[in-house]
Parts: C-alpha cells; structure tokens; sequence
C-alpha cells in the first residue's frame, strides 16, 4: 500500500490495485487484479478480480469475479461469479450464478442456484434451484421455494409455507397468500 502501515485509516478516491489492497475505505472508485479489503465503506465502485470484503457498507456498485462479502449494508448492485454474502440488508440488485445470502432483501436478488433471505423479502427471489425467505412481501420463483410466511407469492414445481395457523403448507406450481 502507498500508505504504509496507516492504510487502515485511510479513505481513498481512487485505488488501483495490481494484486491486492487494503485501506479504511473508497469514495470514488478502486479495482483489484485479485482482490480489495476494505475496513469501513465503499462508495460508488469496488471490483476485484477474485474477491472484495468489506467491514462497513457498500453505496454503489461492487463487482468481484468469485465472491463479496459485505458485514453490513449495500445500497445499489452487488455481483459476483459465484457467492454474494451482505450480513444486514441488499436496497437494490444482488445477482451471482450460484448462491446468493443476506439479511434483509429490497429489491431484486437473482441466483442461477440459490438465494437466501434469513429476515424478508421486499421484491423478488428468483432462483434457477431454491428460494428461501422468512417472510415474503412480493415473489419467490424458482424450483422449490421455502417461506416461513403465509404472505407472498411463490412460483415454482414445489413450495412450502406457513399457513396462518402456524402449520406447514406445501404446494406445486403456484402459491398465492390467502386473506
């Protein structure tokens, strides 16, 4: 790092990594040919080529060849090769060919195999294998589709619910919240 040992701490605007970098956080843009470590935020645009982590938040795009991870928020369009983790909440599009997790979903999360939610949906999950959310307020599509709500759609050749009894539903082809 250009920084030395106060990378850390330092909020950059610009970062252009040959292999990798770390650093306290970017507001502008920085790329990686293998890999970015960011201790808070980022801001606007992160792309790893390999992996981006991130301690804080993401505002803007983040782009990584095989995986991101974020240990809070992202507010805009996650997208990687393989896995995309946020530990609280995606407000916009999160899209990887295998597996998809977070906390809180607003918006659109796409996945060729899995998408996980472990709080809700506010949007839709769409999934080339299984859908899972705590509660849905939109759609599921996907092969199997889980929920632990009766509210919601969900669209797909099997899907499992509650009921508002508490007592699990499962259903085929399509499940619609009752009133």
């Amino acid at each position: 790092s250009t920084h030395g040992k106060m990378n850390s701490q330092v909020i950059s605007n610009t970062s252009v990594n040959i292999f990798g970098g770390y650093s306290g956080g970017v507001k502008g843009f920085e790329i990686g040919g293998l890999f970015n470590m960011i201790h808070e935020n980022v801001s606007y645009v992160e792309v790893g080529g390999l992996f981006n982590l991130v301690g804080g938040k993401v505002d803007g795009v983040q782009l990584a060849g095989l995986y991101n991870d974020v240990n809070k928020t992202v507010d805009g369009i996650q997208v990687a090769g393989l896995a995309n983790r946020v530990h609280k909440r995606v407000k916009g599009l999160q899209m990887t060919s295998l597996v998809n997790m977070v906390g809180t979903m607003d918006g659109l999360q796409l996945s060729g195999l899995i998408n996980l939610v472990r709080n809700e949906v506010n949007g839709t999950q769409l999934a080339g294998l299984y859908n899972h959310a705590g509660e849905v307020h939109g759609v599921q599509i996907g092969f199997i589709n889980h929920t632990s709500s009766y509210k919601g759609t969900s669209v797909g050749f099997l899907n499992i619910s509650k009921s508002k009894k508490g007592k699990t539903r499962v259903g085929f082809l399509v499940r619609v919240p009752r009133a």
